[in-house]
């Protein structure tokens, strides 16, 4: 689909350089029709490059509002003003309103590309806006993400690294609140590739407190809080994202972990295989992130810890940390009852294959298609030569794994 974007320039010039013959910073053009003045001014405050540790190219994600999106690029100029004075910069942000009904976050990130941004000042002072003091409204194509994209942004990381990711990710409000931030690790190509998958596994109603910049300068803040995310070293921020290794670190004491399941957590001879198992996560386990069914996510290796291996009875303390994911992994949730005490949940008083105990999980698998249908955008069939549908109609087809997992499960 495609989106209207505002644009705003600005630039630390030479006074023969500006339009108004005046030196210094200042915003050069903008689309007057659809930003306010406020917004100019809050867009010039953050901005701002000025004593960037590292002299080179930055990006800047947040928003102005709920629905108000911006994207910033910084570059620095590398020519010193008449007074000999170096630390210049030019700027140029794109800012999109994102439709109620669509969480683009993901896809917004493809902007973050330079050709897509004036690139030096030559371009920017050659600009029409130098002369006419507008910018026109650019239209942006934004696509959505489809089943395969998204999982091809989750599969090069360990279950364990996502566990984390998922934690970090669930409330980036409440980091924010207690004056912490993330720390991005990596060139801006990897950080933004990273960020797709975190942004895939936060809750949408999160995403509006998920600002960035990538090499930060100062304190100035996006309206809703600091930014949750700075860029570069990672030595005085308690949590990480490593970008170049795909690790993630959330302090032990971190309140995020009680939105999580942490196997470290789990009696010793447990544990050990659990996490052998979640380092290595089936396709099934990165569509239960997808469709945020995450206790069936970090269930699945459980379960079949538990299925496979032979070990004594679970330790009270692990059945306690185990029994809240049985409720979504229903084939965990009947290994567990044959653990626990009392009669009531033991094998010969366990429902009947065909009640509903056992037909509800049948029914979830059938509507998980239906629902990440409308969540990600599915490839359309592709014709071949001969006119006849090609491989692409496979992407209108249940995924393999669901076929399999309905059939295991109804000849049970």
């Amino acid at each position: 689909m495609k989106i209207i974007a505002a644009q705003h320039v600005s630039a630390t010039l030479m006074s023969k350089q500006s339009p108004r013959r005046q030196a210094g910073y200042q915003t050069l053009y903008y689309t007057r029709e659809l930003l306010t003045e406020d917004e100019v001014s809050i867009i010039e405050r953050i901005v701002q490059y000025s004593a960037a540790p590292e002299r080179r190219p930055k990006w800047q994600s947040y928003r102005l509002s709920a629905r108000r999106h911006v994207i910033s690029r910084i570059v620095p100029i590398s020519e010193r003003d008449d007074a000999g004075r170096g630390r210049r910069y030019f700027t140029h942000s794109l800012i999109c309103d994102l439709p109620d009904d669509e969480q683009l976050d993901v896809s917004l990130l493809s902007l973050l590309r330079p050709q897509k941004f004036l690139s030096s000042l030559d371009d920017l002072l050659a600009s029409g806006g130098m002369r006419t003091r507008e910018a026109p409204t650019l239209m942006v194509e934004v696509g959505g993400t489809s089943i395969e994209d998204a999982l091809g942004h989750l599969s090069d990381w360990s279950g364990e690294e996502l566990n984390r990711l998922y934690m970090l990710m669930s409330d980036p409000r409440r980091l924010i609140e207690q004056g912490q931030y993330v720390a991005l690790v990596g060139s801006d190509e990897q950080i933004v590739e990273v960020l797709r998958a975190a942004f895939l596994l936060a809750p949408p109603s999160a995403l509006k407190f998920c600002s960035f910049d990538t090499n930060p300068s100062g304190s100035a803040s996006p309206p809703d809080g600091p930014f949750w995310a700075h860029g570069g070293a990672a030595a005085e921020a308690s949590y990480v994202i490593d970008a170049a290794r795909r690790q993630v670190i959330i302090p032990d004491s971190s309140p995020l972990r009680e939105n999580g399941f942490s196997p470290e957590l789990l009696s010793t001879a447990l544990r050990k295989d659990v996490a052998a198992r979640l380092s290595r996560p089936s396709e099934e386990m990165l569509l239960c992130l997808l469709d945020r069914r995450y206790e069936s996510f970090v269930g699945e290796p459980v379960y079949q810890t538990l299925r496979r291996d032979a070990m004594s009875p679970l330790v009270p303390s692990d059945l306690a940390l185990l029994l809240p994911l049985a409720h979504a992994h229903s084939e965990l949730g009947r290994l567990l009852a044959l653990e626990s005490d009392g009669d009531a949940k033991r094998p010969g008083t366990l429902p009947a294959s065909n009640t509903p105990f056992y037909k509800k999980p049948i029914q979830q698998l059938r509507a998980l298609g239906s629902r990440l249908k409308k969540r990600f955008r599915l490839a359309r069939p592709q014709a071949a030569p001969d006119g006849t549908a090609g491989d692409g109609d496979r992407a209108e087809r249940p995924l393999p794994f669901w076929r399999r997992v309905l059939h295991r499960r109804i000849v049970k």
